[in-house]
């Protein structure tokens, strides 16, 4: 799989109900207020397969709030 670009995962994001809180030094906060979710990725990622592991991220989190 193809690493997204910056529109792409922004658009992804805001699919599973997430916006940008804030950006603040190496990190990026996304937060959902429907599922009370918060996920921290990073501005640059240093491999290929960061999307996959925030695609993950978002679903063990929902599954721990009972989401889905």
């Amino acid at each position: 799989m193809k690493s997204p670009k910056s529109k792409e995962f922004a658009d992804y994001m805001a699919s599973e109900s997430l916006y940008l809180e804030r950006q603040r030094g190496h990190n990026m906060i996304w937060k959902s207020d429907v599922f009370k979710l918060t996920i921290i990725t990073s501005k640059t990622p240093s491999d290929g397969n960061w999307y996959r592991q925030v695609k993950r991220d978002i679903r063990r989190k929902k599954k721990q709030l009972g989401v889905q």
